[in-house]
């Protein structure tokens, strides 16, 4: 059956008695006079556990306008859990009017006033992301609720003065958290469908709500090999009906290690189920609760409210406090927090490191296109080792290919090029060395360091640190500006490179005491 997806419309005065309607039709009551909506129509699966909205905390004299914003929001295809965000960031605002003690204060948001919200913000919230996002969605109720009871609302939020911040590297996992995360998921000692959870979630990109809807019979053996079924509801087209992906696993290695897992989850998920409530029987993740007592994990009787089944908070959560109990630390030192959306980042980046197609990640991950995967989960640009040993195997290269100029010679070179090169040099002449490419591109220095066109000369070492140095300067002295300062850190890693290449061949051959 498809949702209710539509173009976002606004309000409308005359469509009130619809607008009711709709949410008795997603409560099974006309409920819309309460402050609590159970919007149970609107669930996808069991384990969607976040279908209610809570209007409690909304200003009586703003409470119905809020309301109708959120209905047209969930006409719109909003989901409810993104809904349940817009009321808690449009309280900010509502109540900061409430303050004013003006009748018509929303009527009256003046740029003064606007500016005064901004300081209330600033004073009374720290983190610049709620600030942003509560910036955008008053903007966008304003947008919505024009002719709100007959009259014009001004809107003079259009500008946000709160910048996004873009974590977008922190979103994967380095190589040295990564070691350490897969030898604790390991550990027999983790709750078994935690184990379960992070594995599946480690060996294939996907989301920790799809996985928390995995049903009991979710593993089949077929042709010598196993299939996992997992459903999704993300990019299908707004169905309630579940998308199935299959994901094809080998019986050995880890995959074996993972069918075992999930064998001994259905086990479990068999025993508990008489305990689980009616509409949760068919998840696979079911789990007695457990006390973390005297160094050793305790469960409870089995008895009814003591069984349950994941929610994706609960993963995360036990993900936080088993790297918290266990120690995991990144480069630096500091406790690192697992969430479970980052292992979707890490199998993406993973596979386009490894040279799986587009379509062929886009079938494990179940989306449509591939502008998420290359613009949103593409992390090659923290792994350059990769690109270059990609471009070398296209190219041919070898790493003792590179060649150097030292007292007027160019070696690991073959004598063909170099004869050419040497008959007339002063044409070739760079910066620090020669190029080598014969149609001569006329780059800036910086980009004649990372070609490999370009032959360093050994007698510039000295030059070549000295720039070195002069941009790390540069990097620590700009760092307030991050545009200024992430060039200057490429520039001396780059000049960097080209000593150590040379210092390297010169340790090689044993003829550091002659340059």
């Amino acid at each position: 059956m498809p949702s209710n997806a539509a173009v976002q419309e606004n309000f409308q005065e005359d469509r009130k008695v619809e607008y009711r309607a709709f949410v008795a039709s997603i409560s099974g009551s006309d409920c819309f006079g309460d402050d609590i909506w159970h919007c149970d129509r609107l669930k996808k699966h069991p384990a969607d556990r976040s279908c209610v909205l809570h209007f409690v905390n909304v200003p009586e004299q703003f409470k119905e306008a809020a309301k109708y914003f959120i209905v047209l929001k969930l006409l719109g295809g909003m989901r409810v859990s993104s809904a349940r965000q817009h009321v808690i960031r449009l309280i900010w605002f509502l109540q900061f009017l409430e303050l004013q003690g003006e009748e018509d204060a929303l009527y009256c948001c003046t740029p003064s006033f606007v500016a005064g919200f901004k300081a209330y913000l600033d004073g009374n919230c720290t983190k610049e992301q709620v600030k942003n996002g509560i910036w955008q969605v008053i903007k966008n109720f304003f947008d919505v609720m024009q002719g709100w009871e007959g009259r014009k609302l001004y809107n003079h939020f259009a500008g946000n003065p709160f910048v996004q911040p873009l974590h977008y590297d922190e979103k994967l996992i380095p190589p040295f958290v990564e070691r350490q995360l897969d030898r604790l998921f390991l550990m027999p000692e983790i709750q078994l469908h935690i184990r379960v959870a992070y594995w599946i979630m480690r060996l294939f990109p996907t989301r920790v709500s799809e996985v928390c809807a995995m049903e009991p019979d979710c593993v089949k053996q077929f042709d010598g090999h196993f299939i996992l079924f997992l459903p999704s509801w993300k990019q299908n087209g707004g169905y309630n009906l579940a998308e199935m992906r299959s994901l094809h696993i080998e019986y050995e290695g880890i995959g074996k290690y993972l069918i075992d897992l999930l064998h001994e989850q259905q086990e479990a998920q068999r025993a508990l189920s008489p305990y689980l409530p009616e509409n949760q029987r068919g998840l696979l993740l079911a789990y007695k609760k457990a006390w973390y007592r005297y160094g050793k994990w305790a469960e409870t009787v089995v008895r009814k409210h003591n069984v349950l089944t994941a929610t994706p908070n609960h993963i995360n959560v036990f993900f936080k406090r088993y790297c918290e109990m266990y120690d995991v630390r990144d480069e630096n030192g500091t406790l690192y927090v697992l969430k479970s959306h980052m292992l979707r980042h890490n199998g993406i980046t993973d596979r386009l490191a490894e040279g799986f197609t587009i379509e062929q990640i886009a079938h494990m991950t179940g989306h449509k296109n591939d502008q998420m995967i290359l613009k949103s989960y593409n992390h090659l640009d923290l792994r350059p080792e990769v690109l270059t040993e990609k471009q070398r195997l296209v190219l041919g290269e070898s790493d003792e290919s590179s060649p150097v100029m030292f007292h007027g010679r160019i070696l690991s070179m073959n004598p063909q090029t170099e004869a050419r090169l040497l008959e007339n040099l002063r044409a070739h002449r760079v910066r620090g060395g020669i190029c080598s490419d014969i149609t001569g591109c006329k780059c800036d220095m910086q980009a004649c360091l990372n070609c490999r066109y370009f032959i360093p000369e050994i007698e510039q070492i000295p030059f070549f640190e000295e720039q070195a140095e002069a941009w790390r300067i540069k990097a620590v002295r700009f760092k307030a500006f991050p545009i200024i300062q992430k060039n200057a850190a490429a520039n001396a890693v780059l000049y960097q490179e080209v000593v150590n290449k040379m210092k390297t061949y010169l340790e090689v051959t044993g003829d550091e005491k002659n340059s």
